[in-house]
């Protein structure tokens, strides 16, 4: 076994758990500790390759090539049916990618959540 030296306030509070019955041993706690750390590590890299994955099949768009396309319909709405509609389509294409945002982030606190639970309740 590979000794380590924690934080004198890890170090305290590993004991405490142990004296209160949370823990079997301060080894069993930080090897517990590890394996939540693993397991919120392979999540993530799951999650990057799942989004790989989704993007290799249904394409992706660089940010770059997006804001020209983007550019391009508001130049045609403000040329072809003026500065309102292209106002219009500016907030309506804003509230869309906000939308998408707020899913990611909620698929982020939900795996988040899993791993916390994850976490308190596994060896």
């Amino acid at each position: 076994m590979t000794a380590i030296t924690l934080p004198p306030d890890l170090l305290a509070w590993a004991h405490a758990e142990v004296a209160a019955g949370r823990a079997e041993s301060v080894e069993a706690l930080v090897a517990k500790g590890l394996r939540g750390y693993r397991l919120g590590i392979d999540t993530f890299r799951k999650s990057l390759d799942d989004a790989r994955l989704e993007a290799d099949r249904d394409g992706w768009i660089p940010g770059d090539a997006f804001m020209r396309d983007l550019e391009s319909i508001l130049q045609w709405y403000r040329e072809n049916l003026g500065a309102r509609a292209a106002l219009k389509v500016a907030q309506t294409v804003q509230s869309r990618l906000t939308a998408m945002q707020n899913g990611a982030d909620q698929r982020r606190r939900a795996v988040a959540g899993r791993i916390a639970l994850l976490q308190s309740c596994c060896a």
